[in-house]
């Protein structure tokens, strides 16, 4: 082909619409060629099974709130370590209860 660089620019766009990629290009262009930041959202919601509306209704909700949700979702955390823990000693002390019934019911069928 002998054109120039700005008509085979011109047939490489109307390419890219017609294959509906122009809207890739239009993002590389306006990120500047880093591209990582929208590889790393896509992997990041595709494994946790998000749709696009999904993303962007969580950017919506926690848009300037993003410290506050974060701040609870710690707080939550150390809760339900907390809760969990509890629970551990709670079937620690269940299962200590349980082998002295035991223990004192073979005691007691040992009476004669």
């Amino acid at each position: 082909m002998n054109i120039g660089q700005i008509q085979a620019t011109q047939y490489y766009t109307e390419y890219l619409k017609l294959v509906q990629l122009d809207s890739v290009t239009q993002l590389y262009l306006e990120l500047k060629g880093d591209i990582r930041y929208s590889v790393d959202l896509c992997k990041s919601a595709k494994s946790a099974k998000m749709r696009v509306q999904d993303v962007i209704n969580l950017l919506r909700i926690t848009k300037n709130r993003l410290l506050s949700v974060q701040h609870r979702y710690e707080m939550l955390q150390r809760q339900n370590n907390f809760l969990e823990s509890i629970l551990r000693n709670k079937a620690r002390e269940f299962q200590d209860l349980n082998d002295q019934i035991i223990h004192m019911s073979n005691r007691l069928d040992s009476i004669p």
